[in-house]
């Protein structure tokens, strides 16, 4: 059984949360590169010939940017130096 404590919430539950988080953000970043590259192959009129790898470039870039604000954005607070 896991019991909160009056500091906040348990350990477990930020855990899930921030998984909870990044797959909302896996979902939406697939969706987004799918939506970019289309819209490259549009202007360029022709389909690439390596799109697949296309695709892993931008949704890697993508993922590496937004993962780290996630991380950025979950990150405990630090205590101010006391003196």
């Amino acid at each position: 059984m896991r019991v909160k404590t009056a500091a906040g919430p348990s350990r477990y539950t930020c855990r899930t949360m921030e998984m909870l988080y990044y797959t909302l953000a896996s979902i939406v970043l697939y969706l987004a590169a799918d939506w970019i590259l289309n819209q490259i192959e549009i202007r360029r009129g022709v389909r690439f010939d390596n799109r697949t790898l296309i695709f892993f470039a931008i949704l890697l870039v993508l993922a590496l940017a937004s993962f780290q604000l996630i991380q950025h954005f979950l990150a405990a607070p630090t205590a101010p130096p006391t003196r």
